[in-house]
Order: C-alpha cells, then structure tokens, then sequence
C-alpha cells in the first residue's frame, strides 16, 4: 500500500512539473557560444595501422583530453522543443595503447628479456555541423539529441615503442640507450575525410536577468562515434564533453 502512496506521489509530482514547464514563459530563439573540454574516450580493434609495422598484440582502448567550442542558434518550435544548430571546433586526440609484449633488453649491461608496448598519440581535430532538437523537460532542464558531421582538419600521429625497464639494443646487440624504437611520424594514413557522431545532452539554462533573456548553461554530452577515423579499421572517437554556453535571446 505504501508502495502504491509513493508511485502515485512520484507520478503526481513528474506531471506537475511536466505542466509547470508548459506554462513557463514562451520560448524564444536565442543564440550564443558554448565552450567545453572533452573527454576523449576511444575504442579500437587493429593491429598496425596502414603501411606501418604491427605486433602481437591489439589496440582497443585510448583516451586524451581536449578542446570544444562552438557558436549556436536555437528556434523554438513549441514552448517546450527547440531545433538548435552548433557550429564548431572539437578535438578527438587520445593515446591508444597495445598490451605489453615481450622482446629483448638490456638492464644493468646485461641482456634480458623484458616488457614493452606500442603507443599510437593520435592528434585529430575537426570542424562539425551540429543540427539537434532540445525539449526543455522541467524548468530550466534541456534534454537534446543530434548528429555532428565533422569535417577533419587535422590527422597527424607518432607510433613508438617504449620499453617498460632498461634500453633496447640494436640489430648487433649494442645497447642503444634509448627506451624507445620503431617510431613513426606523420599524417594518419587511409584517415576518413568527416566523423558523424551522436550527440546526447543534458543542460540547465539559468537566468541572469529578470526578463530571462540571457542565460548561463553548464552542460554535460556523450557523443559517440557512428563512422570510423580510419578507413577499413576499427577506431572510433567517443568523448565525454563538459561545458558551459551563453545564451542571449532575440525577443
């Protein structure tokens, strides 16, 4: 019974607030500039990229940091849905990182066999086309969903591998000094030309003036990757973006 009190209280309040959002004031266009870091998040499944050496093991994770801006417009179509547009920069570099494999060493002027890995630090940007329809939920929540279709500007990339302890000798045996070998540099091979990504969001506007035509607006988005940033293999850029925007209205 008191399962039954509760459920009902639950439902009550939810369509209270559902018809409180309605009577809110009417929604307004409105534009601004949203600013965000993202979390880089990437999943993979290959061996080598393109034309490079590979090894025994696979990547299939990475992640990286960087940078989210954008410029948007939002139209209402009712007094809860917005179609909004964002217009921006996004940077997907991450480090994807294979399991550790066995080779040859040297610790201490001795030989020995010991650990490495093969590291890919990817440096990817691009510039996307963001259409989304926002419904504003309960006061000032907004929940969105989208499509980015990004236009890479940037793919460059340095693979290497590390040894985990001591240095790696060279083809005669000689102790190189360096812990690292193999390493390659340049523009991302067979790199697809656009990323497609979805986009799911969550923000709250909060006003900054008594006519609620200027809005701050923290937000959190998912966007995960729907095409691959290599051709033919397996590697899509996921992130986790936190923001802020700026919202002003026009009426």
């Amino acid at each position: 019974m008191n399962k039954s009190i509760f459920l009902s209280a639950v439902i009550c309040c939810i369509l209270f607030s559902f018809q409180a959002a309605a009577a809110q004031d009417t929604l307004h266009s409105r534009f601004g500039i949203a600013f965000g870091a993202s979390n880089n998040i990437h999943s993979a499944d290959f061996n080598a990229l393109p034309g490079i050496p590979g090894g025994s093991t696979n990547f299939t994770t990475g992640d990286g940091s960087g940078l989210a801006i954008s410029l948007l417009y939002e139209y209402p179509l009712n007094d809860r849905i917005l179609f909004g547009v964002r217009l921006g920069y996004m940077d997907h570099s991450a480090t994807l990182t294979a399991a550790s494999e066995k080779a040859d060493v040297i610790i201490n002027g001795e030989t020995k066999s010991g650990d490495y890995a093969r590291s890919i630090d990817a440096v990817v940007s691009s510039f996307g086309l963001e259409p989304r329809v926002c419904i504003r939920a309960i006061k000032g929540l907004l929940l969105s969903a989208g499509l980015r279709i990004g236009l890479i500007s940037s793919a460059k990339y340095i693979q290497r591998e590390t040894a985990a302890t001591g240095t790696f000798p060279d083809s005669t045996g000689r102790d190189t000094k360096s812990k690292i070998r193999n390493q390659y540099a340049g523009d991302l091979p067979n790199a697809s030309s656009t990323l497609l990504q979805g986009v799911f969001s969550l923000g709250y506007e909060f006003p900054l003036n008594k006519k609620h035509t200027t809005f701050i607006v923290p937000e959190i988005a998912y966007t995960p990757a729907l095409t691959n940033l290599i051709k033919d293999l397996s590697w899509k850029t996921n992130a986790v973006v936190y923001g802020v925007a700026l919202k002003f209205s026009l009426d």
